[in-house]
């Protein structure tokens, strides 16, 4: 065996060990860069999750306080009519006001002198 055939059987395996390396160093470099693309999209995702649950949860305690709201509606001083005239009905008609029924059940008012309205 010659030495330039040495020389080329050297060269062929040193081009193919380099290939190799390099291109385990490229996919290794690719895999990184997925990984670490995927490791910002779980943390996007679970601050996504929680801005989403804290909506929620505002959203339902708003819910609440309107609904604590129309219940305690006839105890407040804007209320035009006696609390013991409302009747709750919640959705789509908050109260229905007979105006004068408490009077008329005191015997103190006429049964034509009621007045029903939706509030």
């Amino acid at each position: 065996m010659s030495i330039w055939m040495a020389m080329l059987i050297g060269a062929c395996i040193g081009v193919v060990l380099t290939t190799i390396i390099l291109s385990q160093t490229r996919n290794g470099r690719i895999k990184a860069e997925y990984e670490q693309y995927i490791a910002e999209l779980e943390l996007e995702h679970q601050q996504s999750l929680i801005a989403a649950q804290k909506r929620s949860v505002n959203t339902s305690r708003a819910v609440l306080k309107g609904k604590m709201a129309e219940q305690l509606a006839p105890i407040m001083p804007e209320f035009q009519y006696l609390p013991s005239d409302a009747k709750f009905l919640g959705d789509p008609v908050d109260y229905v006001v007979f105006d004068g029924y408490t009077d008329f059940r005191d015997g103190e008012g006429d049964a034509e002198d009621i007045e029903v309205v939706f509030d």
